[in-house]
């Protein structure tokens, strides 16, 4: 089997679960502002942003496992040794 050839799975997604958990854990605990109409502190915005951020990147993680994955069916259903 040549390198081009190799199939690499990433499982970079499960490894997000504890940061994101941490994450929303620390921004439930940031405390608000006494003004309804203050601009939000800066650590709520670095949580907000951090954890957008993680959970892209642990979608598009699942669904890179998913593409592969049903690539891989299609192509065994395809293959007349299979069926």
């Amino acid at each position: 089997m040549t390198r081009s050839k190799l199939d690499v799975i990433s499982c970079l997604a499960t490894n997000f679960n504890q940061p994101i958990a941490d994450l929303v854990t620390k921004l439930l605990c940031v405390q608000l502002p006494d003004e309804q109409d203050g601009k939000p502190r800066s650590a709520e915005v670095d949580y907000s942003i951090c954890l957008v951020v993680m959970l892209i990147v642990a979608f598009e993680a699942w669904m890179a496992r998913a593409r592969h994955f049903d690539l891989k069916v299609v192509a065994s259903r395809s293959n007349k040794s299979d069926v």
